[in-house]
């Protein structure tokens, strides 16, 4: 009995094949105007494979509308890798036969290769990484055995998944990763990040991106400095989870470049910043009741110069993280969905005294019913407006061009040290602290005491007792 199978050729020579006409937007998505399979010599063989060509061809057409016929230029080894290992398991569950039976699969295998040229020796030319690795696995028995190393481009997608995706501020995280990827491709000049394997980057290339960062482009070391950070999160992230080493090349890499003869040298740019003059602080809280854009400014200005915070850990403090009727009034930074913190040392809580406390107060008053203490500027790029809103007050007092927002926290530790407090309460108190800080103070509460004292007497002008 003969049966009748759809898109099937058979030409002079005996040899069967699937042909389908792929449909236009497939077609112009990746190129190829039809998809063509050797399913046999005999009806016994065709019939045998038919499905496992179907299926593999539906797949194709599903793949080529999900990627919407972009990515195809950044994909890396690995993508080929996991694809193929993808379209072999597919092929092992729609036709078991191609790949235990030896003239099946190397059918198959010589299907999949027959519309490329060959050189003089035999080999195919222009054949896909991911044809080559399925075509190999046919031959071999059905299994991958080749392995790919991941490149900066496997390293910025996963980091991109895993830490910056579901954020408030996604857009611009994706920038900045962007941008950092982009400098270490100009610096080491590779042309794209699927080109640059992460392993392949040592130190002294890490040292490369650093100078080109600060002297190809004229960056400012606090600047070199940011753009590192990103760079370094990036390469540890993925040199960690792809299981290739426990840190990055750009570990311990300064923002700083050893001067030059006839430079000035970096040691110049040790302070960035200079801590906010202590007689402007009043200066500066009147203005902002009397000209500050909106109300909320003035007490973010009064906690921020009350506690030594970052900008951020303010503007983004939900109101439940204000705690005004415990025993040491407090505020508690930690990680929260509308912002993230600098880093794990950086999870505290900051007692409020003076100033801070009244403005602590004068904020969860105005925020009834809000679900953050300063909800203009709790969410998306609020903080970067707040921070703008703020400079514009601060340089109208004219205080010199290394005095800006986080010059307040320099002040802090300034008066923490005036007040002769042990550095590693005051690295306690501004979110620079370590593991090793509960192991000598205990637990939270404990921890809010020491930095209780610690605050008061700095604002106060005392010393710590």
């Amino acid at each position: 009995m003969s049966i009748t199978l759809k898109r099937v050729q058979t030409t002079a020579t005996g040899a069967i094949h699937y042909r389908r006409k792929l449909p236009k937007d497939v077609r112009e998505a990746i190129g190829q105007r039809e998809f063509k399979r050797l399913i046999g010599h005999n009806q016994k063989e065709a019939v045998r494979n038919y499905a496992a060509a179907d299926a593999e061809c539906e797949r194709l057409i599903e793949k080529a509308r999900r990627k919407g016929g972009a990515g195809a230029a950044e994909a890396t080894p690995l993508d080929h890798l996991r694809e193929a290992r993808a379209e072999i398991a597919a092929l092992r569950r729609d036709q078991p036969d191609a790949l235990f039976d030896r003239r099946t699969a190397d059918t198959w295998a010589d299907s999949m290769l027959s519309k490329f040229p060959q050189d003089a020796a035999g080999d195919y030319i222009g054949v896909p990484e991911v044809t080559r690795l399925i075509a190999n696995a046919l031959r071999q028995g059905g299994e991958v055995t080749e392995k790919a190393t991941p490149t900066l481009e496997d390293a910025k997608r996963l980091y991109l998944q895993e830490k910056v995706k579901g954020h408030a501020d996604e857009k611009r995280g994706r920038q900045r990763v962007d941008r950092a990827v982009g400098h270490v491709l100009k610096a080491l000049d590779v042309k794209a990040a699927k080109d640059l394997a992460l392993l392949s980057v040592d130190r002294n290339q890490a040292r490369d991106v650093r100078d080109y960062l600060s002297r190809d482009l004229g960056m400012a070391p606090a600047t070199v400095r940011r753009t590192l950070n990103d760079i370094r999160a990036v390469f540890r992230f993925g040199l960690i989870e792809f299981g290739l080493a426990d840190g990055s090349p750009f570990d311990r890499i300064t923002g700083m470049v050893p001067a030059a003869s006839g430079t000035v040298s970096s040691a110049a740019a040790i302070r960035e910043r200079d801590p906010f003059p202590e007689k402007l602080l009043p200066v500066m809280a009147e203005r902002l009741k009397e000209r500050g854009r909106t109300p909320e400014l003035a007490n973010i200005w009064a906690l921020l110069a009350g506690t030594g915070c970052r900008l951020a850990e303010v503007t983004g403090l939900p109101v439940s993280d204000v705690h005004l009727d415990a025993p040491i009034p407090y505020i508690d930074v930690a990680p929260r969905p509308n912002r993230r913190l600098k880093n794990a040392g950086s999870a505290r809580w900051v007692p409020l005294v003076g100033e801070a406390l009244v403005a602590a107060k004068a904020a969860i008053e105005a925020a009834e019913g809000q679900e953050f203490l300063f909800p203009t500027y709790a969410t998306g790029r609020g903080n970067t407006s707040a921070s703008a809103a703020l400079m514009k007050h601060v340089k109208a007092l004219k205080a010199g061009p290394k005095v800006v927002v986080h010059s307040l926290r320099h002040t802090m530790e300034d008066r923490l040290i005036k007040a002769q407090v042990p550095k590693d309460v005051r690295d306690m108190v501004l979110g620079h602290s370590s593991g090793s800080m509960g192991e000598r103070y205990g637990g939270q509460e404990a921890r809010l005491k020491a930095a209780y004292g610690a605050v008061k007497a700095a604002v106060r002008g005392q010393r710590l007792q």
